[in-house]
């Protein structure tokens, strides 16, 4: 939520801004008000005011990212036996990234076939999200998971799957990867059916799944014909888009296997991924399994303070900046100039002011985004030059003058022409005349500021 006041020709306009859960602007309230009328809201709600501008100030940055499938479903398998091995693809570096599954079993004659006994991508063991595994029928269904790991690393891997007792004719094996995908849940909402009567569907969930504002929601289906060759033919909601199918016979009986994923809706919803119904009329079988993806809630930096607020160029000063969410910071800059820091924790860093540094803001990145001070960090910059100078009057002379004049920082300035060993004191004009000098000797001038700052030495 935001709040906005803007005055013009004698009105001010109180103008607040609701955000929803996820981020999005909902709904924006304006009342004008005359100045009259701003002074008596002023007083009367003097209190309620001072507390959400607070409020409104340590906000912190959540943003709710898009979910994308950076890996289009891929058929990883397609055999009779139940164990497959030699599949290897790659998974692109990222974060909130999930391997999806899904397993589509086909059996000539009634029985159960068990959930997998092993099923691992990279070594790295999958996690049942659903399945109807176990369970009598001819068609079965299972969908298993991997969130971020260590595997995902651009490297190709295996894809290595052994099904649980059970017998079948075909075992097909698809996979895909979604990214911005919520990693903190420990389990995610599915959905499941199979129906081993014989009939003409429609093919359903059993229950509606619960799919949330911009969740994704995906699922793998098997539907079988169990009295002819003819391949099972419908079309699948108009909520959902297929990202492939498989079919085949054996004997006198035909399966389609498919996957597909949901128009990612707006507002919470619930989906029991009904398709039309099923021909050959009579004679369908099917098994559902389904889950939904919620997507990930992106904590972006912040920055409170920092402190000192100042420093002189060049000294490499320690920075502490405090804030939020800064865990695997990549950067931190002064007005552009690139610092090196440490990550202290995830509301702390320290960085160092970089040589070159110049007055202006300080920004942090890491990998949810990047965050900018509100306020300049300052750094002081004396600067000198020698603007005249007079020559002494005779030989052995000390009579000789400089005239120096000073730059950058802050006045007033001490004046030194021996490299700073010695400093004017008391307060000195700028161009400050340097008395006393003799010829013949190498002078290096420098200044220092109020703020203790020196200057380069000049000769």
């Amino acid at each position: 939520m935001k709040t906005v006041i803007t005055h013009a020709s004698g009105t001010s306009n109180l103008s607040i801004l609701l955000n929803n859960s996820y981020g999005v602007v909902s709904k924006e309230i304006v009342h004008t008000f005359n100045n009259s009328d701003m002074k008596t809201f002023i007083r009367k709600y003097r209190l309620f005011a001072i507390t959400f501008v607070i409020a409104n100030l340590f906000i912190v940055n959540n943003i709710v990212g898009q979910i994308t499938q950076p890996k289009a479903w891929t058929k990883g398998y397609d055999q009779a036996s139940g164990t497959a091995t030699g599949t290897s693809f790659a998974i692109a570096s990222g974060s909130n990234r999930i391997l999806i599954v899904a397993i589509a079993t086909t059996s000539t004659s009634s029985g159960t076939v068990n959930d997998p006994t092993t099923i691992s991508y990279g070594g790295v063991t999958l996690t049942k999200a659903t399945s109807n595994g176990g369970t009598n029928g001819r068609p079965h269904t299972f969908l298993y998971y991997l969130k971020d790991n260590s595997v995902m690393d651009n490297t190709s891997r295996a894809l290595n799957v052994t099904m649980g007792t059970g017998t079948i004719v075909n075992l097909t094996v698809w996979y895909a990867v979604y990214a911005g995908v919520n990693q903190a849940p420990g389990t995610y909402t599915t959905g499941n059916n199979l129906n081993n009567s014989s009939g003409s569907g429609p093919a359903a969930l059993s229950a509606a799944m619960t799919v949330n504002a911009n969740e994704q929601g995906i699922y793998i289906s098997n539907i079988q014909n169990d009295g002819s060759t003819a391949i099972p033919g419908y079309t699948i909601n108009t909520n959902w888009t297929s990202g492939g199918s498989n079919t085949g016979t054996s004997g006198t009986q035909a399966w389609k296997d498919e996957v597909a994923k949901r128009t990612i809706p707006g507002s919470n919803t619930t989906d029991n991924a009904v398709t039309s119904t099923i021909t050959p009329s009579g004679s369908i079988r099917y098994a559902m399994s389904a889950m939904s993806l919620p997507m990930a809630i992106i904590l972006t930096p912040t920055i409170t303070s920092f402190s000192p607020t100042n420093a002189c160029s060049g000294s490499g000063q320690s920075v502490i900046i405090t804030g939020t969410n800064y865990t695997g910071a990549t950067s931190v800059t002064f007005n552009g100039v690139v610092s090196s820091f440490t990550v202290n924790n995830a509301t702390q860093i320290t960085a160092t002011l970089p040589a070159g540094a110049t007055t202006g803001k300080i920004l942090v990145t890491t990998p949810s985004g990047s965050v900018t001070s509100l306020t300049d960090f300052t750094v002081y910059n004396p600067t000198v030059t020698v603007s005249a100078h007079t020559n002494v009057s005779c030989y052995a002379g000390t009579d000789g003058t400089i005239t120096i004049l000073a730059g950058g920082g802050t006045a007033p300035y001490q004046f030194s022409v021996d490299n700073g060993v010695n400093y004017t004191t008391g307060s000195n004009p700028n161009p400050y005349v340097y008395p006393g000098l003799s010829a013949g000797v190498a002078y290096k001038i420098r200044i220092i500021d109020t703020n203790g700052c020196q200057s380069p030495a000049i000769n």
